[in-house]
């Protein structure tokens, strides 16, 4: 007997994150966004641009239906998109975006490049040949979204093309080397990927501090002092300069103060959310090093931490 057909085989089937233009995106002083032709990130993972009235499609379907309402018109504008082909998918599980994190995964190592806001706000899958009078997009639900936001610095907050292939070989580096991270690193990825899913900067900076303390924290006493020696030590270590034992003090203090006062907005130009993208550039800095590096990830644990970074007290 022949054995059955998938179904599923029949059809084309994609995921798609749309990343939309926004005027915060910074000067384009060092190229325009990546997509323009095509980034291979996986092999079947693409960074690329989109035509026009294909993005618009996306973002028609990731919009809230209400009665007797229009939303106002995007015009398919976009910085870039991620799109995933073939994207993994069963009959039972037809309509399931991303089952596997590969494409938040891509997101999460994005900022690893440049500082953004890139989330799943517009975030849908495509399938053609379900449907006989043309294809069916089915938004990822608001409920399972995540949005991201980042401190309006000035900076440049889109990949470009240079940023794309870097990306490409960050993703391959975390597939080879994912059994190999120990659980300080794992530990540090979630906690700065959280700094960036928080609208408020008091939540970012204890996430970014947490981050930071899963890196070279070894001992639960003398926690300030840790942090206020060995932060400058990895800022210097991965080739940032002017991170001082006084700034790291201020940043971890800071940190103290906001959680107990005031809701501040990332999007307020204040030395706090400046300090704040600081922290984070820094952060990631680091992860994408140990990601890459294995003789730098190998310092990450607590005798090696104690021997070449020894915390010392403020006198």
């Amino acid at each position: 007997m022949a054995a059955e057909r998938d179904p599923v085989s029949d059809l084309s089937i994609s995921d798609v994150v749309v990343i939309p233009a926004s005027h915060t995106d910074g000067e384009w002083e060092d190229g325009g966004p990546a997509g323009d032709p095509p980034v291979q990130l996986l092999p079947d993972l693409q960074l690329r641009r989109l035509a026009s009235d294909e993005a618009l499609a996306y973002q028609r379907a990731c919009e809230p239906r209400h009665l007797n309402f229009d939303a106002v018109d995007a015009g398919g504008g976009h910085r870039c998109a991620l799109a995933r082909q073939p994207a993994p998918a069963t009959l039972q599980d037809l309509h399931h975006f991303d089952p596997d994190d590969v494409i938040h995964q891509a997101l999460a190592m994005s900022r690893y490049l440049v500082l953004n806001s890139h989330c799943t706000q517009v975030a849908a899958r495509r399938i053609e040949g379900l449907r006989p009078h043309g294809d069916q997009i089915a938004a990822l639900p608001p409920e399972n979204r995540f949005y991201a936001w980042r401190v309006l610095d000035g900076g440049r907050a889109y990949l470009t093309q240079d940023d794309a292939r870097q990306l490409a070989a960050l993703l391959h580096a975390l597939r080879r080397e994912r059994d190999r991270l120990p659980p300080r690193i794992w530990n540090a990825i979630w906690f700065c990927g959280s700094s960036f899913r928080t609208y408020y900067v008091e939540i970012a900076s204890v996430h970014v501090v947490t981050a930071l303390e899963s890196l070279l924290k070894v001992k639960k006493h003398d926690a300030t002092a840790q942090f206020v020696t060995r932060v400058p030590a990895l800022a210097r270590a991965v080739g940032i300069t002017g991170k001082t034992r006084r700034r790291a003090d201020a940043f971890y203090n800071r940190r103290s103060r906001l959680v107990h006062g005031r809701a501040m907005g990332v999007h307020t130009f204040d030395p706090a959310t400046r300090e704040l993208a600081a922290m984070q550039r820094l952060l990631t800095t680091a992860l994408r090093k140990a990601i890459e590096d294995r003789e730098f990830r190998a310092l990450f644990t607590a005798p090696k931490i104690e021997a070449r970074w020894p915390a010392r007290r403020r006198r």
